[in-house]
């Protein structure tokens, strides 16, 4: 995962405290929900960049649901 290797280049140079390894996983979910806004934002002006159909949403749903925090919220439902 790219996320991994970002990380083990960080800490070959400077460590990480317990407390912000901690956080990585929530911070890369709260970038995944920014980038997606944007995605929102954007889609009057797109011109056909990214396909914002049912499969765009249900994959986002989809990864929300395979993550640590959003597996212990989600329902059937969402």
């Amino acid at each position: 995962m790219l996320w991994q290797k970002l990380l083990e280049g960080y800490r070959s140079k400077r460590p990480l405290s317990v407390r912000d390894e901690e956080a990585v996983e929530v911070f890369v979910l709260v970038r995944r929900f920014w980038v997606m806004s944007l995605d929102v934002m954007f889609i009057p002006s797109d011109t056909g960049a990214l396909d914002y159909g049912e499969d765009w949403l249900n994959e986002f749903i989809e990864e929300f649901r395979n993550n640590f925090i959003g597996s212990s919220i989600c329902t059937d439902n969402f």
